[in-house]
């Protein structure tokens, strides 16, 4: 801007005119001629520029559209005043997140955290790749400030402090004898909850989280006074859970967009109605051409190579990019930046104009629609009107996705419209005029490389990125379809994609135990897999809309659905641009949420026309004709001459429905166990064309699993991939505890469903095991005789969260067994329970009872050996018995219900029934979690401190984020609590070397010893003592006058030396609070519970005389063990001091991160000699320590 029209002066007001644009600069018209003060981009500037210079002007907010000021006496007018601006000058395009934005931008700088702190620095997300000193980084002095929060942040000033950071320790694993033994940094001891009302607990960016030092209000001998008073906002430390529930009420403008909506009767109307709601709920987000150059810039950007000046900026390049998306990131990683389709553009509109060109089916359909009509309640349900609380369900269920044209994401949706009022009344218009606008028809599509030759367009997989609002639409509408449909029985029992059961693990274990029973009964079966060619992209519209009105569905869905597919349009994104948009004259919506159930019904007429035949193949006294899950068929017949039939009706019904199949991708088996050949080579055809014919040691990938004769499920390839994709994110610059979050999240889950559904042999993944934990380790920083549980326990535990797959195998194996057993589809049921009594009646050699079937696959039969095939049911009973040695697990057959039941841990809660049979895989998994720890805990040296640690999650906040934690406290951290540290006395067992303290010589050296008893180190554990005591100080709101450190006065004798930390005394209630700050070593619990009971019983004869005085009194200890342990009693101290939830909860994360910090500088400064700390001394004597 070229004129200062944003900053106005009014006598001895400076008022700014808000909302503030991102362009545009403010200037002060007080002093801009002179020269003093340079325009810049952000409020908080000027106000700090008000203060300094213009102290006896007031600074006011006020809306500049209609004048809008505060009421007087709010604390934040400047929120209230951005608020109102975000309704009132709607078209201004101001993101209201700005004012919050640069709220926790002011506050960072309060914690000592600056977005213009140098790289260099050492910080959680930056990992150390090779030797630098000289860092500069930024600290605070510590002074006291009053006023509101964000007055306070005007207020604070920063000074720069030089620091020698920790790079060249961090590389060599040890102190670098070459640099100075000093160094600085922030400190953080001023935070007050009265500064924080709300703090974004974000991952600090470019600078280390660091330990408070003690201020000028020093703890060691200075004296401190304080008198509290109650806070003038009640609402500001009061818990989330008792603050009043308002009902929400739409804006006045949210009610404008309604009326206007709910007036419309035509769909002209609508049109141009809906244009404009959907311009205000886009009103945060790029809209039209603007987004689609953003998206075409970030191709082009991401296709550049990054200009990296060295390792470290590279490293926090690609650790910053994982905090913002993680799945992102490691694909990156695993795979390199993404290929984009070099294809001439022309070529590649040519071939998805073709693909979406118009096609019919035949006008004669088989006669296979012979049902009931919809019940008259399964129609109400679906044709009743939207409720907002449905749309809210929906939307606040959805996660944010790539975004369509409009540049919408559902995040953006939740924001426009708190409430959804506009996107209610939205969605009844188009349930009403049965129509849906033109804005929501449009869509982009991306190509992704799948395998083979890239210029070979078939090997690009097309990815549709809708709009959000017809999405989210299109999701409420899919789940009445589907209730619908389930209600009127309009899907086929072999049907099971999409719909509410365990499809694939059902139709893979119908389809093994169909071959296993042709191979045991010498019998015959006749298996094709059937591939239809583009079938979600091929299906003719008419075809649809005819197969819903044959199913009954309401005219009005019907309607409704039809609007959706007209005139739809999409545009490819090549490496030329964007083609021009291609209508879509054919196929399902890509990405839409209704297209799945659509399909569906559409491909019944397939489904149906095989199963009319008659043919099939008959297992346990039940036929099985099919065993779909969407577009994936499986045929079962027990002749060729059964299975030609049934091929012939596929054919008949694909050609109704407009479908073809592929003769490529299908194939065939053909068992006949009596001959002397057990695979015949059977040619039969498809369309014309014949199928392969499986051998003996051929596959089929059936949803995901090997199936054929005699084939191995065992997927080595994917093992070895594994394995690779391991070592590329070991050799990655991604931080240690992203490593781990990276292999725990996004490597090892691609091996769970396999090992649910297939025989994988457990030698393959013990050896996976054991490589993944030496990685694990590594990122740990641990040695190799480090304790293994360490990393199998969760980071929620203290540990790396990588469970060994070969257990989770045996876990997987009972599941599938217990789901099989239970599972709602009476066929699958059926089987499973015929085959496991088959099995138990060969061990037993007796027709077994159901007791007998559940005591075998518990393992409590005393069996002897057999060389009887081994089944799934074998499997199953040897997974119950290996994992018996570490869980409870134990199977009852229920005589009242007549089902199974699973005893997974003690009492009722640890009963598994059918209904609740989701939950057993969990509750196993976390039985078995407690079996590590208690493995881990039972160790003499390495699990005395995981004692304690295991029992919070407080004390591993650290392990899944690494927040608030440096690198080299990361790698002290995993050590000191296994107590594997190299020091002389941490092997117990060797008695040839001198175990004592290498600086003291009086005691063996230890770890508790180096932390907490060594006399060379006892200045910096009473810094370590003060930090916390001085957060404690700053966050207590009881009323009353607080002293530290100082005698009590009205005591007399011995109790009058006494000079507990902290007490509050409230005259007024005649009540004095005492609290001790203590930080022991985590000697397991034994050690807390000694130092509470030491502090309790030191002050008890002060608090007796307070008493005699006639005064309340109460004396707690606060406990924070040297490595970050957090006492559970601890809660009970904040409540007592009255400190808010909120604001415990990140001073928690502070406290035991800056003990760990102190914890590993006086470790550090023990076994180098090397000072990690300043003391410098004022006028007054007192400490003045940043760390």
């Amino acid at each position: 801007m070229g004129e200062n029209l944003k900053v106005v002066v009014e006598g001895q007001k400076v008022v700014i005119l808000l909302p503030i644009d991102a362009h545009e600069e403010l200037l002060c018209p007080l002093c801009t001629r002179r020269g003093r003060y340079v325009g810049v981009r952000k409020i908080e500037n000027l106000y700090r520029h008000c203060k300094e210079h213009h102290a006896e002007k007031e600074i006011h907010y006020r809306c500049w559209r209609c004048g809008y000021m505060a009421p007087e006496g709010k604390r934040y007018p400047r929120k209230i005043v951005s608020q109102h601006c975000s309704e009132c000058v709607t078209d201004h395009g101001v993101n209201p997140r700005t004012t919050e934005r640069e709220r926790r931008n002011g506050i960072r700088r309060d914690l000592g955290v600056t977005n213009n702190s140098p790289r260099q620095s050492l910080s959680p997300s930056q990992p150390l790749s090779h030797p630098q000193v000289g860092s500069v980084d930024l600290g605070i002095t510590n002074q006291r400030i009053t006023g509101t929060p964000v007055q306070i942040v005007m207020q604070t000033e920063t000074t720069t402090a030089p620091r020698l950071t920790d790079i060249d320790y961090a590389i060599s694993g040890g102190p670098n004898q070459n640099t100075s033994s000093h160094r600085h940094a922030v400190s953080r001891s001023d935070v007050t909850p009265e500064r924080i009302p709300r703090v974004s607990e974000q991952p600090l960016a470019s600078e280390e989280p660091v330990a408070d030092g003690v201020n000028r209000e020093s703890f060691g001998n200075s004296r401190v006074q304080r008198n509290i008073e109650p806070l003038n906002d009640s609402l500001v430390n009061m818990d989330s859970s008792r603050r009043p529930q308002n009902r929400r009420y739409p804006t006045a403008e949210q009610s404008r967009y309604m009326e206007e909506i709910d007036s419309v009767s035509n769909s002209e109307e609508f049109e141009e109605v809906a244009r404009r709601a959907m311009s205000f709920l886009c009103r945060f987000t790029h809209t039209g051409h603007d987004n689609e150059r953003r998206l075409q810039r970030h191709r082009s950007d991401s296709r550049r190579p990054v200009r990296v000046v060295d390792r470290m900026s590279e490293a926090a390049l690609i650790q910053g990019k994982y905090r913002k998306n993680r799945k992102k990131t490691v694909q990156q990683v695993l795979n390199g930046p993404a290929r984009y389709c070099k294809i001439s553009k022309s070529a590649i509109e040519q071939y998805f104009t073709e693909m979406a060109a118009p096609r019919n089916g035949d006008q004669l359909w088989p006669d296979v629609f012979n049902h009931d009509d919809p019940t008259s309640l399964s129609e109400l349900q679906l044709l009743k009107v939207f409720e907002r609380k449905e749309v809210m369900r929906k939307l606040k269920s959805k996660s944010n996705t790539s975004p369509g044209p409009d540049g919408l994401t559902y995040g953006d949706l939740r924001k426009a419209d708190p409430g959804a009022f506009v996107l209610t009344a939205l969605f009844n218009a188009v349930w009403r005029l049965e129509v849906v606008p033109g804005c929501w028809k449009d869509s982009n599509t991306i190509l992704l490389h799948k395998k083979g030759p890239e210029n070979d367009i078939s090997n690009w997989r097309p990815i549709s990125m809708g709009d959000t609002c017809p999405k989210l639409f299109a999701a409420i509408v899919a789940d009445r379809v589907k209730t619908w449909a389930v209600a009127n029985r309009r899907y086929s029992t072999s049907q099971k994609g999409f719909l509410p059961y365990e499809g694939c693990y059902e139709h893979n274990f119908v389809l093994q135990e169909t071959i296993q029973q042709a191979r045991r009964d010498k019998g015959e079966v006749v298996v094709a897999w059937l591939d239809l060619a583009s079938a979600f992209n091929s299906v003719p519209h008419s075809s649809i809309h005819r197969a819903l009105e044959q199913h009954g569905m309401p005219a009005k869905v019907r309607n409704v659905i039809d609007s959706l597919y007209k005139d739809t349009r999409t545009k490819v994104r090549t490496s030329e641009g964007f083609t021009d948009p291609i209508r879509l004259q054919s196929g399902v919506k890509q990405g839409c949420p209704l297209s799945p159930h659509i399909f569906n019904l559409t491909l019944e007429v397939v489904i149906r026309a095989m199963e009319l035949t008659g043919e099939g193949f008959k297992i346990r006294n039940r036929r099985i004709t099919t065993l779909a899950y969407a577009d994936d068929i499986v045929v079962l017949a027990d002749t060729p001459e059964g299975m030609r039939r049934l091929l012939n009706a596929a054919e008949e019904g694909a050609r109704s429905v407009g479908l073809v199949f592929n003769p490529a991708k299908c194939a065939t088996l053909h068992i006949k166990s009596d001959c002397e050949s057990a695979v015949q080579d059977t040619i039969l055809n498809i369309q014309g064309e014949p199928m392969k014919s499986l051998g003996p040691n051929d596959y089929y990938e059936h949803l995901g699993i090997p199936t054929g004769y005699d084939v191995g499920q065992t997927p080595r390839s994917a093992l070895k991939k594994l394995l690779a994709d391991v070592k590329k994110i070991d050799e990655s610059l991604l931080a240690p505890w992203q490593k781990l979050d990276a292999v725990g999240t996004f490597v090892l889950p691609r091996l769970y469903f396999i090992m649910q559904g297939a025989d994988v042999e457990k030698e393959y993944l013990r050896e996976v095991d054991r490589i993944v934990k030496n990685f694990a380790k590594r990122w740990l920083n641990l040695p190799h005789r480090a304790s293994s549980e360490l990393v199998f326990l969760p980071p929620s535990m203290g540990g790396g969260g990588l469970m060994p797959l070969s257990d989770l195998l045996d876990l997987y194996t009972v599941t599938h067994a217990f789901k099989m057993l239970c599972a709602t589809d009476d066929l699958v049921c059926e089987l499973a329970r015929e085959g496991l009594k088959e099995t138990v009646s060969e061990r037993l050699r007796k027709v077994p009872s159901n007791i007998d079937m559940a005591r075998y696959l518990s393992g409590d039969l005393d069996l002897p050996r057999s060389t009887s095939r081994s089944s799934f049911w074998t499997k199953a009973r040897s997974a119950a018995r290996r994992m018996q040695s570490k869980i409870t697990i134990r199977w009852i057959w229920h005589r009242g219900e007549e089902e199974f039941h699973i005893q997974c841990g003690n009492g009722a809660a640890g009963l598994i029934t059918p209904s609740s049979r989701q939950s057993l895989f969990k509750k196993m998994r976390l039985q078995l979690v407690q079996y590590y720890a208690r493995g881990l805990q039972a160790k003499k040296d390495q699990g005395k401190v995981f004692e304690v640690t295991c029992r919070t999650g407080f004390s591993n906040h650290f392990l899944r984020s690494g927040r608030n934690t440096r690198f080299c406290d990361w790698r002290f951290v995993h050590r000191a609590r296994l107590g594997v540290l190299p020091l002389n006395a941490i092997k117990r067992w060797q008695t040839d070397i001198d175990k004592r303290c290498r600086r003291c010589g009086r005691e063996q050296e230890t770890i508790p010893h180096v932390l907490n008893h060594c006399g060379l180190h006892s200045a910096a554990r009473q810094l370590r003592h003060n930090n916390i005591q001085s957060r404690l100080v700053k966050a207590l709101r009881c009323p009353g006058l607080v002293t530290t450190n100082q005698t009590v006065e009205g005591t007399h004798g011995a109790a009058a030396l006494l000079r507990p930390d902290i007490v509050v005394r409230d005259e007024v209630s005649k009540e004095i609070k005492i609290v001790d700050v203590t930080v022991p070593f985590e000697n397991r619990l034994s050690a807390f519970r000694a130092a509470r009971m030491e502090k309790i019983t030191k002050y008890g004869c002060l608090a007796e005389q307070l008493r005699a005085r006639g005064y309340r009194v109460s004396v707690n200890a606060f406990i924070v063990g040297s490595l970050g342990g957090w006492d559970d009693n601890n809660q009970r101290v904040l409540d007592f001091l009255k400190v808010g939830r909120f604001y415990a909860r990140m001073m928690r994360r502070f406290m035991i991160s800056d003990t760990i910090r102190w914890s590993r500088d006086i470790y550090v400064e023990h076994v180098s000699g090397i000072r990690q700390y300043t003391v410098e001394h004022d006028l007054d004597r007192s400490v003045n320590v940043v760390t």
